[in-house]
């Protein structure tokens, strides 16, 4: 993801419990699946809002779900009789 130049987002390991951490969602094709996501460690910054160092995504960051696969199906047959 692109963060616009002077803008940051919280990285997935927050500095403080009353920030939201950055969470990948996705929206993948019927019979798809993913598994964890793998988030890159953040940077401390030092913004004037805050008294602490914050945890925070720059820049450009690239959370990578760690695998994508087809869902298994199971093929059922109907038991004849002849």
């Amino acid at each position: 993801m692109k963060i616009r130049p002077g803008f940051h987002v919280n990285a997935r390991e927050k500095s403080e419990d009353y920030l939201i951490a950055t969470d990948l969602k996705s929206e993948l094709p019927a019979g798809f699946k993913t598994g964890e996501v793998a988030y890159p460690k953040g940077k401390l910054e030092k913004f004037a809002f805050s008294k602490i160092p914050l945890n925070v995504y720059q820049d450009t960051v690239t959370p990578i779900p760690t695998r994508y696969r087809p869902r298994q199906r199971t093929a059922r047959r109907a038991a004849t009789s002849r």
